[in-house]
């Protein structure tokens, strides 16, 4: 009887902690979440490669780089140029291993060619079969993992969770070539089909390549601009980012390749033109203080600093890495779902 006395005792003290947390917690999720943004449905989610990551999957250049997959092997003959490229600069790149980088530098440097042994066409169809053999590398090695066993408690499943649980939910978009809608059958949650930017594993159609922000690329390698890409998707992500008014970008580090997708949207907030009834909420996620500080570099360097848009826009970044910004992500899922149920009962509470 004493037992089941302590066990009593120990149980309503655990519902009294987890209600006085749950009060705390809520206290300061509503001081933190601006008035007006309970609305919920107007919410546009903008996936980028740190949102696969925060799932638990192995997705990034540098995986691929680091897997039997890689096609670009140091003492084979069997690539060229821009394979050897590859192969000796990718390990010099920063935090984000920057494989599309890597290709601008390479594509740009031939519009100098140096002279060689071989004539430029032969050089030319070097480039072009190490270049297809990059992205078919890249194709084979995502198709190669499990993606149905993923972190549900991670930031990103309880992003796509409260966006997808929103009666009339917004639109996704997604940079990846992972399937999304696996992820929502993985988390038991409602199909929403995302419109997917640079292809899909699915489809067998991946855009890999350098964006339009590096300018005048050779013709003997222009072949790597990703809009020359066939198969590559028209979106209305520009317009999207004009109407919607709670825009949660998960897992970009807004680089020079981002960029230009978002520049126009950036440039209208620091203009003053979202004001009022129009003012966004603006919420980047991403790992920790390192990629937090990087963003926050880019961001400044692509719009002349940073006190406009901080003041023109609802805007903050925030990090997942061991849950240093828990209230703010709790905030940020009660803004997308007002009707998302907050969990404060820990694993050794129960």
């Amino acid at each position: 009887m004493q037992v089941s006395n302590c066990w009593i005792n120990h149980s309503r003290k655990n519902n009294i902690l987890n209600s006085l947390k749950h009060d705390m917690i809520m206290d300061n999720v509503f001081r933190a979440c601006p008035p007006g943004l309970f609305e919920g449905e107007d919410n546009l989610l903008i996936l980028g490669n740190g949102f696969d990551l925060d799932l638990g999957f192995p997705t990034s250049y540098k995986h691929f780089f680091e897997s039997s997959y890689w096609p670009f092997v140091r003492g084979s003959e069997d690539y060229g140029e821009l394979g050897l490229f590859l192969l000796n600069n990718l390990r010099r790149r920063d935090l984000w291993f920057n494989l599309e980088d890597a290709l601008a530098e390479y594509g740009l440097s031939r519009a100098t060619p140096k002279p060689m042994k071989r004539d430029e066409n032969w050089q030319k169809n070097d480039d072009e079969r190490d270049f297809n053999r990059l992205v078919t590398g890249l194709g084979d090695y995502l198709r190669s993992l499990d993606f149905t066993s993923l972190d549900d408690k991670s930031t990103a499943a309880k992003v796509l969770g409260a966006f997808s649980q929103v009666p009339n939910p917004g639109k996704i978009y997604t940079f990846n070539y992972t399937n999304v809608e696996q992820y929502q059958r993985s988390l038991e949650i409602t199909q929403i089909q995302p419109h997917y930017i640079h292809g899909d594993l699915e489809s067998k159609n991946i855009i890999l390549g350098v964006g339009d922000y590096v300018k005048n690329l050779p013709p003997a390698t222009d072949f790597m601009y990703k809009t020359n890409r066939d198969g590559y998707r028209s979106t209305e992500l520009f317009k999207d980012l004009a109407s919607f008014k709670t825009i949660i970008i998960f897992g970009l580090s807004m680089s020079k390749i981002d960029y230009p997708y978002f520049e126009d949207f950036f440039h209208d907030i620091i203009s003053g033109k979202y004001e009022g009834d129009q003012r966004k909420y603006v919420r980047i996620v991403t790992d920790d203080e390192d990629s937090r500080r990087q963003i926050l570099r880019n961001l400044r360097e692509m719009n002349d600093g940073m006190i406009k848009l901080r003041n023109y826009a609802d805007f903050d970044i925030i990090r997942t890495k061991d849950n240093i910004d828990e209230i703010k992500v709790l905030s940020m899922l009660k803004t997308i779902n007002p009707e998302w149920k907050i969990d404060t009962t820990s694993d050794d509470e129960i």
